[in-house]
């Protein structure tokens, strides 16, 4: 599996879509996802942008086929849309907070919204 950080939509305060473009790739059973390191330990997908806590959340496999997301308790949330849905278009229903520490399963698709800022998508194949 892989993760397409697409871009981040708020940006001071203010509304500005920011085209990110960055791609990682998901070989371990778990990562965290996170702003800076802290206390010695470095996210394995770095989003240095503002929102996103230094520990915000992990991504996780129980076998490698089937993929979590997992919110560690922040301030400005994880959200999950099902791939479905207009990824830009985070007033609907469709657009659900992950509660601290619920195991949210993903499918191929599903953007994942790390703070309300970073939008990225989470996807079976490689961009090329």
């Amino acid at each position: 599996m892989h993760l397409w950080v697409l871009h981040t939509i708020k940006n001071g305060g203010y509304t500005e879509e920011i085209w990110i473009d960055e791609f990682h790739e998901l070989t371990a059973h778990r990562h965290l996802v996170g702003r800076t390191p802290t206390d010695g330990l470095s996210p394995d997908i770095l989003l240095p942008y503002p929102g996103v806590s230094r520990r915000h959340a992990f991504l996780m496999s129980t076998n490698g086929a089937e993929w979590y997301v997992e919110d560690i308790g922040t301030a400005n949330g994880t959200y999950l849309l099902h791939s479905q849905y207009d990824p830009l278009d985070l007033s609907g229903s469709n657009f659900r907070r992950i509660r601290p520490k619920e195991l949210a399963k993903l499918q191929v698709n599903d953007h994942i919204v790390f703070a309300g800022t970073v939008v990225t998508q989470l996807t079976d194949t490689p961009l090329s």
